[in-house]
């Protein structure tokens, strides 16, 4: 990998990328997490002198529309990591390290869990290379609205995979200066509105994960609300309660 050329990575990346069956959708798992460990290799080594030939291929193959096939979600899932990885050569602030993570967070919509859990992991390192706090708060509130009036089920969870990676990168810190437990709180409690309970507890199963021993702070004023919502008549709603408590369980241990 030391000794790849310019001119033979130009050639290797499109192979990497390719939507034919190869590369990083190679249906064999073992040649995948080859092609995939190989990728990184060379983007950590070479990265920096190529950034601007390998940014508009990773990203085309990210904002191509969903096939809705295992072969595509995995393309995805693995342009994705490419991008973020190459966007670890960018300077602190650079503009470019905003449009990479607005690109992380349209795949976030991509209704596949795996490329949902890829892009909300390689959210955390990019989000202290923005420009500041204002920036950063701006990207998390975008976040929460996503989580709270997702316009589907897959939006709101993608989403709430990304309020967890992000706030995984800024610091713990960052859910009480962006106040995003109370706006959850309150959504979880929302009687009238079935998407911003659900969303809620998406977040709270999300954080759970993500952050573990660092959100427990947080555990005692959620639980009541994982409590109540037991009597949740909405199928969906009480799915999401479920998977919620079970990750509080795990992680912590007080259910």
């Amino acid at each position: 990998a030391e000794s790849v050329t310019k001119r033979e990575i130009i050639v290797l990346f499109p192979l990497l990328v390719s939507d034919k069956g190869q590369g990083l959708s190679d249906p064999d798992d073992g040649v995948r997490a080859a092609m995939t460990a190989a990728g990184l290799r060379l983007i950590e080594l070479h990265g920096g002198t190529c950034k601007e030939l390998l940014q508009p291929m990773f990203e085309n193959q990210i904002n191509k529309p969903d096939s809705g096939t295992a072969e595509g979600d995995l393309l995805k899932e693995g342009a994705v990591l490419f991008l973020a990885t190459l966007a670890k050569f960018l300077p602190k602030g650079d503009p470019k390290v905003r449009e990479v993570l607005t690109r992380l967070v349209r795949a976030l919509r991509v209704p596949s869990e795996s490329v949902q859990r890829a892009a909300a992991g390689c959210m955390g390192p990019l989000m202290p290379m923005l420009g500041g706090a204002e920036e950063a708060g701006s990207l998390i509130q975008d976040l929460l609205g996503s989580v709270l009036g997702g316009a589907s089920y897959g939006e709101r969870r993608g989403a709430a995979f990304g309020l967890a990676g992000a706030v995984k990168g800024l610091g713990i810190s960052s859910l009480k200066a962006h106040e995003v437990m109370p706006a959850l709180q309150a959504a979880a409690a929302d009687k009238k509105s079935e998407a911003r309970r659900e969303g809620a507890l998406f977040a709270f199963e999300c954080l759970s994960e993500r952050l573990g021993r660092l959100f427990e702070p947080y555990v005692i004023h959620i639980l009541p609300l994982l409590l109540n919502n037991c009597g949740d008549q909405v199928c969906v709603c009480a799915r999401a309660r479920a998977r919620a408590r079970a990750s509080v369980c795990v992680q912590h241990l007080l259910i």
